[in-house]
C-alpha cells in the first residue's frame, strides 16, 4: 500500500477491528480499521500487545472509546462483547518508508500536555503581589478599556 493520506491528523470513522500479528517476528497487534473522512481506502491502526507497557497504553487508549478491559479477545471481530464500529476518532497519519514504498502509518494522536511545575502558581502571586493587588476589577470595568498594550504581552 502506498501513501494515500497527508500527514496530519484526520477525522476517522472505525469500520472494523480485530487482533493480528505483525512481520517475521510475528508481534501481536489489536487494530482498529478505519477510513478518514474524505476517503475511500481503510486503513489500519495498530496498538501493539508485545509488552507490558504497550498493553497498558493500548488498553488506555481503546478503554477510552467504549472498550472494558481485561480480556483482549473482545477485540476480535465476530465478538458480540465490543463493537466499535461507528466509532468517529482524531488519529494521526504519518508516513513510512518500507523497501522503498512509502506508506501510511496511523496512531493515537499524543496527548497535548504539559504540566506546570508545582508551586507556580505561589511564585507568581510572590512576584506580581504589588500588581495584583492593585487591580480593582470594578475599576476596570467602570472604564471599559480591556485592551491589552502589546508591550506587555509575553
Amino acid at each position: 500500500m502506498m501513501a494515500l493520506y497527508s500527514e496530519g491528523r484526520h477525522t476517522c470513522e472505525v469500520v472494523g477491528q480485530g487482533l493480528d500479528i505483525a512481520g517475521k517476528n510475528e508481534t501481536p497487534y489489536a487494530y482498529l480499521a478505519i477510513i478518514p473522512d474524505g476517503g475511500v481506502e481503510k486503513r489500519r491502526v495498530r496498538l501493539w500487545v508485545n509488552s507490558p507497557a504497550n498493553v497498558k497504553r493500548t488498553a488506555h487508549q481503546l478503554s477510552m472509546i467504549g472498550w472494558k478491559p481485561p480480556k483482549l479477545s473482545d477485540l476480535e471481530g465476530d465478538s458480540p462483547v465490543c463493537d466499535l464500529r461507528g466509532q468517529r476518532l482524531i488519529l494521526e497519519c504519518y508516513h513510512d518508508e518500507y523497501e522503498s514504498v512509502v506508506r501510511d502509518q496511523w496512531r493515537f494522536p499524543k496527548e497535548d500536555v504539559t504540566e506546570a511545575p508545582k508551586g507556580l502558581g505561589k511564585e507568581l502571586d510572590k512576584l506580581y503581589k504589588d500588581e495584583l493587588a492593585s487591580v480593582s476589577p470594578k475599576a476596570e470595568l467602570a472604564s471599559g478599556d480591556t485592551s491589552t498594550p502589546k508591550d506587555d504581552l509575553f
